[in-house]
């Protein structure tokens, strides 16, 4: 008889650490779903993240077409050059690369550029001459040579 207690001292003390390990299983668990889940949405806010780099991708990108039509007209008007100008073979300057009528005034206005900058009579004086860039932009060596 003394026998069978010990053996069921045994078992009993195989069981209680069986309860422990699994107790300990089921806590590791809990810790492994708790993990995933913060990982589900960590994942859902980078993708939410990666949407919205991409739109502002697409809009910078957008503005950076607005702003190289500016630039050329701004160019066209230091320079002393119009859209209509005329190459030596008859025909457009620049074979038709530059900005079409009304994107340098769509652009300026995208960007919020004054609206003298878009507009076609900005480039006369009261008086109805032509402008000079100096007039336009008046800049000295001094003031470029930070540049």
């Amino acid at each position: 008889m003394d026998a069978v207690v010990q053996k069921a001292g045994e078992v009993r003390e195989r069981v209680n650490d069986i309860a422990s390990a699994t107790k300990e299983q089921e806590r590791g668990i809990v810790q492994i779903d708790t993990a995933v889940r913060e990982m589900g949405g960590v994942t859902e806010e980078n993708a939410a993240n990666a949407e919205e780099s991409a739109s502002a991708a697409e809009e910078l990108s957008s503005h950076s077409l607005s702003l190289r039509a500016v630039v050329t007209e701004l160019e066209e008007l230091i320079s002393g050059r119009s859209h209509g100008a005329q190459t030596h073979s008859g025909g457009t300057r620049g074979g038709g690369r530059g900005p079409k009528q009304g994107q340098v005034e769509q652009a300026a206005h995208d960007v919020d550029l004054a609206p003298s900058l878009a507009g076609r009579s900005s480039r006369r004086d009261k008086a109805g001459g032509v402008t000079s860039a100096e007039r336009i932009i008046p800049l000295d060596e001094r003031e470029l040579a930070s540049f």
